[in-house]
């Protein structure tokens, strides 16, 4: 299988001892199983990189079990291309607007980042809706436009890959003065709904489950499979245009401005044991239920207060998953987290992963905007400056 990367650099070795890394200027790899055929990738694009630029910041792409499942693509003229991605969309437009990549955080049992895009250089003319642009069977219409400065907004999307249980969980949220569509393209042959959760029958071996958990109640349109880009291919070392079209379906959601999405995508070998996600909600926390485990999660605009079965959260972001003796918990905006025996408290809100075996921190990493100190179980505070921090502990208790 021949591929196309962003990163003419890209390392012919894992690049880590968790494959997954921040690509400066530009966003962040997550990556499984380098070199194999169960190869997954899941590409996160924004920040002020040069060269070539499409409307596309804040966009993810997921590759799963080695076959490309949930892609972007850009097309010729790219001016109003925002929709042709996994994105934000605000006011109909596409957005112009560079964004920025931070933290990431990478490990044994889960990745996490969090994309920030303000939304202030737009298309001047809104783009037609998806199933206008579906009548004809193809989605091929973008044409040059012109761009313009609008009043600022933003969307803002925060990326937690369980990779114990290989699922994605994205948390966006839109920014105001603007009505948003969450749009995302899948290479599949077709879907059924069940239970509120989309089934996507993946056009290469590989199907998907989504599920959309905010807005609540939302109805999805699912348009599809239509043709959405004109395949490329690598030949001879050369990159050759094909006359044949790529079909993808599109989901599209609506809703008004300072609104909040919520999704999990699962991929999954077609053919293999089926493993069904359980998501249940207690207050503001989630909780995933699989065959192999259970995860948690937090995401909210505003910090909240949670204490269940031992966890305890005070912040707006956050994930856990376990695995054996093995729990890594993600915050990436808060003061304090913590399982059963463990904690760790801050004075002011910051972003940290840290890693327990066997019931003992084994390595945490924090990230403050500005000095902070941070407790980790009953020893003495000690000061996190501005930037990136890595802890080495053997073991804290709350």
């Amino acid at each position: 299988m021949n591929r196309l990367y962003l990163q003419y650099d890209l390392p012919k070795e894992s690049p880590g001892p968790y494959e997954s890394h921040p690509v400066e200027g530009y966003g962040f790899v997550f990556h499984r199983n380098w070199g194999t055929l169960d190869e997954w990738i899941i590409f996160g694009k924004a920040g002020p990189g040069s060269g070539h630029y499409h409307a596309s910041d804040g966009s993810v792409q997921i590759y799963a079990h080695g076959k490309p499942l949930v892609i972007g693509y850009g097309k010729y003229p790219y001016i109003t291309t925002t929709w042709r991605y996994t994105i934000l969309r605000l006011d109909g437009r596409s957005n112009w607007s560079r964004g920025s990549t931070g933290p990431v955080f990478t490990s044994e049992l889960l990745d996490a980042a969090e994309m920030h895009v303000p939304v202030v250089n737009v298309s001047t003319n809104k783009e037609k809706t998806i199933p206008d642009m579906v009548k004809s069977g193809q989605i091929t219409d973008s044409t040059w436009d012109a761009v313009m400065d609008v009043p600022a907004s933003y969307f803002d999307r925060s990326v937690i890959f369980n990779r114990a249980d290989n699922y994605l969980v994205l948390f966006d949220r839109a920014g105001p003065r603007y009505n948003s569509d969450w749009f995302t393209h899948v290479m599949s042959e077709s879907h059924t709904v069940e239970d509120g959760v989309i089934h996507f029958t993946g056009k290469f071996g590989i199907d998907l489950d989504l599920h959309i958990l905010a807005p609540p109640n939302a109805v999805p349109t699912v348009l599809g499979p239509v043709a959405t880009q004109f395949a490329a291919e690598i030949k001879s070392k050369k990159l050759h245009w094909s006359k044949n079209n790529i079909d993808q379906q599109v989901v599209q959601l609506s809703s008004p401005p300072d609104s909040d999405y919520l999704t999990v995508f699962h991929p999954r070998k077609r053919g293999e044991e089926k493993r069904n996600l359980k998501i249940t909600k207690s207050g503001a926390l989630w909780q995933i239920d699989s065959d192999t485990g259970a995860s948690r999660f937090v995401c909210s605009r505003k910090p909240v207060q949670v204490e269940s079965d031992g966890f305890v959260f005070h912040g707006s972001r956050c994930g856990t998953v376990k695995s054996g003796a093995t729990e890594t918990l993600v915050m990436l905006s808060g003061t304090k987290i913590g399982v059963g025996d463990l904690g760790l408290e801050a004075d002011r809100s910051l972003a940290l992963l840290a890693e327990i075996r066997d019931g003992r921190f084994k390595r945490i990493i924090a990230q403050a905007s500005k000095e902070t100190s941070l407790k980790i179980g009953r020893t003495e505070a000690q000061k996190i400056p501005a930037g990136r921090t890595v802890i080495m502990s053997n073991q804290h208790r709350r």
